[in-house]
């Protein structure tokens, strides 16, 4: 696929029929030699009576032509083909700057071409008219560049982005995919990337189902570069939405705690709202959980815990598979939290001191 094009010399392709007149013809080949002796001239017609008329017309025009030794230099080709449909198959094969249709069904015949960088229709339509006044400018793609190229237009100075909005959705169908081609190519960052962010908002999909409260969260930044910011962060912003969501905490029940299964893997997670910070993370998670360095789970927990005001304590009871050992922990956040969050009917914080204000 080209994407780009140099300005080459100049050319014309020229279909014609028998109908055609052979001096228009010759002309119009003899304007586009004249440029350089690198110049193309092609006559395709299926008529081998107008080829040699055309062929006589023209060495009889270099006689009076200020520019007559440029034209013999350049190259001039006189095609005949069974028919005007292998005509209209090489055009748009060859692709030609300037494209002449001089045939008794021009109209018919030009609405086939694919490929031209100007396309001049009928036996008046001389290509010389529209490198000087017809049409709306005469910068064309040359060499074949009008298989993928444009003429020189208004969008050539027009700039374009593209926005793109994902959802959860969206992004567990493009997951597969996405780590796929990214692993094919051996960017693993970027396979991580994709994996995090998938990971990242399925475990918190569980912390707000079990919670039993609606949870939107947003990202930006190269999290292909360093996702253990994104991951902390999350425990940031979530620990602050739910302390801003808890006001003073008066009337809450403060304390709670909850097992949380999953296949194999059992989980405990016991919480206490009362505005102390600090975590207790028991969990032997060792290598990677999918493309997630178990570590960096840890850092969520402990981000969480200092912006939400909790105690903590995370353990695992048993469990092999480290994405099940992983899930059950949020699970179990998710029910503690609803059970902590919710009215236990005091004035205050419940306290070893008292109900605290």
């Amino acid at each position: 696929m080209g994407v780009d094009g140099i300005a080459g010399p100049t050319e014309v392709l020229v279909i014609a029929d028998k109908f055609a007149r052979p001096d228009f013809v010759a002309a119009d080949l003899a304007a586009q030699l004249e440029h350089d002796p690198l110049a193309l001239a092609v006559l395709v017609t299926d008529s081998a009576a107008l080829a040699d008329r055309v062929d006589e017309e023209l060495h009889s025009l270099l006689r009076g032509l200020d520019r007559a030794e440029i034209i013999r230099a350049a190259s001039c080709c006189l095609v005949v083909v069974d028919d005007l449909e292998v005509a209209v198959d090489l055009a748009n094969d060859f692709a030609p700057e300037h494209l002449l249709i001089d045939t008794f069904n021009a109209d018919e015949i030009a609405s086939r071409i694919e490929n031209a960088g100007a396309v001049f229709v009928g036996a008046y339509a001389t290509v010389p008219l529209g490198d000087y006044v017809a049409g709306p400018n005469h910068a064309l793609p040359t060499s074949g560049a009008a298989r993928f190229g444009s003429p020189l237009g208004v969008h050539t100075f027009l700039k374009r982005m593209s926005v793109l909005t994902l959802d959860r959705g969206d992004l567990e169908l493009l997951r597969d995919a996405t780590v796929r081609l990214a692993s094919m190519e051996g960017l693993s960052a970027h396979a991580h990337a994709v994996e995090v962010l998938a990971f990242l908002d399925h475990m918190l999909d569980q912390v707000a189902r079990y919670g039993g409260f609606n949870l939107t969260l947003r990202g930006a930044g190269d999290v292909h570069v360093d996702p253990h910011h994104l991951v902390e962060d999350a425990g940031i912003v979530l620990g602050q939405a739910l302390s801003q969501a808890l006001g003073d905490r008066a009337g809450i029940t403060r304390f709670a705690s909850a097992y949380a299964p999953l296949d194999e893997a059992l989980a405990r997670v016991v919480i206490d709202l009362g505005k102390r910070s600090y975590l207790s993370y028991n969990v032997s998670l060792r290598g990677r959980v999918g493309t997630l360095e178990s570590e960096v789970i840890e850092e969520f927990w402990k981000a969480l815990a200092i912006h939400l005001g909790a105690t903590i304590h995370v353990d695992v009871i048993r469990g092999r598979n480290r994405h099940h050992i992983a899930e059950a922990t949020f699970k179990a956040l998710g029910l503690a939290l609803r059970e902590a969050m919710a009215s236990g009917g005091q004035a205050g914080i419940p306290s070893s001191k008292g109900m605290l204000g």
